[in-house]
């Protein structure tokens, strides 16, 4: 990739985080998640050289038993651009597997908030969470994808996203 791709690329990145569910207990030795947490963050500074820290990974609920099981995905949280419709999508670049998470926004996705999730509702009645480590990036982070939603909208159908 040539570096105008890359800076066009870097343009279209609306919003990064760093996805991790590792506790902040100082610990002696690094252990295999301290380590992916560490390649997690080198990613995003690589894009945005002042990423701190922003925790999140995806789960699914279950319709039977009633529960929630983790999907085996984190990485890198990405929302994006796109030169198409629907004009926005959520990416989590996946560091356990090489199955990355991809979520178009548009209005049949109904997102919800409550710390420390954003929950994504689909119409095939399907339901994801996105967890976050930190209450005010799981509320900024749900804002953002509400502006997005919004801008999804078609007036003529009379459509109401989040």
């Amino acid at each position: 990739m040539n570096s105008p791709q890359k800076k066009d690329i870097m343009k279209r990145i609306l919003l990064s985080g760093l996805v991790s569910a590792q506790s902040k207990m100082p610990r002696v030795k690094k252990s295999e998640e301290q380590d992916s947490a560490d390649r997690n963050l080198a990613a995003i500074k690589r894009i945005d050289p002042f990423a701190d820290s922003l925790s999140c990974f995806t789960l699914r609920f279950r319709q039977e038993g009633s529960k929630w099981d983790k999907t085996g995905v984190e990485g890198p949280l990405f929302i994006y651009h796109r030169i198409d419709k629907p004009l926005h999508s959520i990416m989590i670049a996946n560091r356990q597997s090489p199955n990355d998470f991809f979520q178009p926004l548009h209005t049949d996705v109904k997102l919800r908030h409550q710390s420390p999730y954003v929950y994504m509702y689909k119409k095939s009645g399907a339901i994801k969470a996105l967890s976050f480590m930190g209450e005010d990036e799981c509320k900024r982070i749900f804002e953002v994808l509400c502006q997005l939603c919004q801008q999804q909208k078609d007036p003529e159908k009379n459509e109401v996203p989040c």
